[in-house]
Order: C-alpha cells, then sequence, then structure tokens
C-alpha cells in the first residue's frame, strides 16, 4: 500500500468505494506529480466526470495539465511541466513532446519564468477560491 488512495483516473472515482471521488494529494494519479497545479487540473477533470456520471452520461476523456515554479532568487524562476492523458489501455501516462523544463538560451528566461511564476499562483488562487 503506497498511502495513497487508487482512483479511476477517467472519473476519480476510489477504487475501493464509487461514491467516493479522490483528488490532490489523497489520490494516487501516477505519473501526475503532487501539486497545487496538478490537484486544481485533478479537481476540473473529477467535477466534469461527477456531473456526467449524475446525468448517467459517460464522462469525456480528461487531460490534465501540471506545471511547477521555483524561484531561485526573486527575479530568477525556473519550472517544469507535464501534460497527461488516458493511453490506449486507459492508464495514465504523460503526452510524448508535450511539457518540459525552463527553456535556456536567454539572460531573459529566468525573469520570466519568475513572472509566471506570480502570475500563476495569482490565477491558482483565484480560480481556486474566489
Amino acid at each position: 500500500k503506497s498511502g495513497w488512495c487508487p482512483v479511476n483516473p477517467q472519473t476519480s472515482q476510489s477504487l475501493f468505494d464509487d461514491y467516493i471521488h479522490v483528488i490532490g494529494d489523497a489520490a494516487r494519479f501516477t505519473p501526475i506529480p503532487k501539486s497545487a497545479f496538478a490537484a486544481n487540473s485533478e479537481a476540473k477533470a473529477c467535477a466534469v466526470a461527477v456531473t456526467s456520471l449524475l446525468r448517467e452520461q459517460a464522462p469525456p476523456a480528461p487531460h490534465w495539465l501540471n506545471i511547477c515554479y521555483s524561484l531561485i532568487t526573486p527575479e530568477h524562476g525556473i519550472s517544469v511541466a507535464g501534460v497527461y492523458e488516458l493511453d490506449s489501455e486507459h492508464a495514465l501516462a504523460a503526452v510524448k513532446g508535450a511539457g518540459g523544463i525552463s527553456p535556456t538560451g536567454s539572460a531573459d528566461y529566468p525573469a520570466f519564468e519568475a513572472a509566471y511564476a506570480r502570475s500563476a499562483y495569482r490565477s491558482l488562487v483565484d480560480n481556486s477560491f474566489l
């Protein structure tokens, strides 16, 4: 046992009880990392699935996003991003060629990443709590 609840990734339903949906740090959505951004993405996919199930309709295929920013200094940021979907066997998988790490090659990129980090944080908080 991992300590995280195994879920049906299509619906976020617990594999122990169909009437319980689990997201975020409580759920096992491997390979999606544990982050606030990922949990927000999982919550949105879960909401669509719950709405579909309540309407007695099949949920659409979910997609998940994750981006994690780190500020090295107030003006120097880095990031790692990922996009996830269900593969042909209905298992979670990273989308090949999507996501990645902070771009390099320009002295401006770290400042852009720092600004993106602040913007992403504000958007996540606004989207989650307002």
